[in-house]
């Protein structure tokens, strides 16, 4: 059980019809954190859903449909199949704190009898710097270290698939989330992409690709379509290694 991967889906699935939320939810409840590994059966979904088989059945294509769901059918022990669910990690989708919300404490050293030390207890010196006759109390800031969450693989491809497609995520739609959702990824899972090869993408896309003459962005569809014809332009141009280390099945 994940409580951590169902929280995620509760807060962040675009799912808008309650059996395609539910069944999404049972399926959370056998997953990882991260939202893999999950292979209930069929049977199971359908009794915790309270649906026909073959209904069950239907949900589920529905959720791959939404880009919230994939299934590697028949990937699983005894042949079930695997799902992954793909809603964005929370911890992602949170606000990092910022440098200016944090507050540096201050450490005072208790008070005394002592006294500030007047021009006559001062010596300057060209290589001494400054020194004192007695000894002051000093008020030290202590910085803390920042404790800044890291940003996931999914949700660092999720931000540069949309900046490639130039999908404003403060209005992005359920649909539009899903169709991101789902070529992320394919292309992280299948392609083993990364962000930056996704930005890679959008550089020889707005420069290289006759289908981005005008400026006109791709759409989430179209990265999945062309990302061969990105790689073979890659290795034409001498880009070999960048493809090896890609790893990518074509």
């Amino acid at each position: 059980m994940s409580i951590r991967c169902m929280d995620r889906v509760w807060r962040y699935s675009g799912v808008q019809n309650t059996t395609e939320l539910a069944m999404l939810l049972a399926i959370a409840d056998y997953a990882h954190d991260d939202g893999s590994g999950a292979y209930p059966s069929l049977t199971t979904l359908a009794k915790k859903c309270r649906l026909s088989r073959r209904h069950a059945i239907r949900t589920i294509q529905a959720l791959e449909k939404l880009g919230e769901l994939q299934v590697a059918r028949n990937a699983g022990p005894g042949g079930a199949n695997l799902y992954t669910v793909l809603s964005p990690p929370a911890e992602a989708t949170e606000e990092a704190p910022t440098d200016s919300d944090e507050v540096s404490p201050e450490i005072e050293s208790p008070p005394s009898d002592e006294v500030s030390p007047s021009a006559a207890d001062v010596t300057t010196g060209s290589d001494t710097g400054v020194t004192t006759g007695s000894d002051i109390g000093v008020t030290q800031s202590v910085s803390q270290p920042s404790n800044k969450p890291s940003m996931s693989p999914a949700r660092a491809n999720f931000s540069a698939l949309a900046e490639v497609c130039r999908i404003d995520l403060e209005l992005i739609t359920p649909t539009q989330r899903g169709k991101l959702n789902q070529v992320e990824g394919m292309l992280r899972t299948k392609k083993n992409a990364c962000a930056d090869d996704i930005q890679s993408f959008g550089e020889w896309w707005y420069n290289c690709w006759w289908k981005g003459k005008d400026n006109q962005p791709p759409r989430p569809e179209q990265v999945r379509e062309d990302w061969g014809a990105f790689v073979d332009w890659q290795s034409s141009n001498g880009n070999g290694a960048n493809k090896e280390r890609l790893r990518i099945r074509v």
